[in-house]
């Protein structure tokens, strides 16, 4: 089964608390939404950090927005950021997650980044 290439993983935005990533492969849209395509990229992700991804780039190009859930050294869930509750406040529509914020887990917490100077 395929598995994501780490240095495929682009860094779009990296803000304080969350990252916004681009992933593109050529991997069939089947295969990068098995459970267990992103955990080689793990060093990389924290919860609440969002992927764009394109996939299937060479042949039909399919592209998913998603949102880490969590992230284990092996395990990182995704949740489809189409799932999330829409909230409209002001006219604005705002896309609300089942998590915690801040994330509890301490070394997926927001701040500093692991592997950041």
């Amino acid at each position: 089964m395929p598995k994501a290439l780490p240095q495929n993983l682009e860094t779009i935005a990296a803000l304080q608390s969350f990252c916004i990533f681009g992933y593109q492969s050529e991997d069939p849209v089947a295969a990068v939404a098995e459970p267990g395509y992103f955990t080689s990229c793990a060093a990389r992700l924290m919860a609440n950090d969002l992927i764009l991804v394109c996939a299937d780039a060479a042949q039909s190009p399919a592209w998913g927005l998603f949102l880490v859930q969590r992230v284990a050294p092996q395990e990182v869930a995704l949740e489809n950021v189409a799932g999330l509750t829409p909230d409209t406040v002001g006219g604005l529509t705002f896309l609300r997650a089942a998590l915690p914020w801040p994330p509890k887990d301490k070394e997926n917490a927001g701040g500093k980044r692991r592997g950041a100077a």
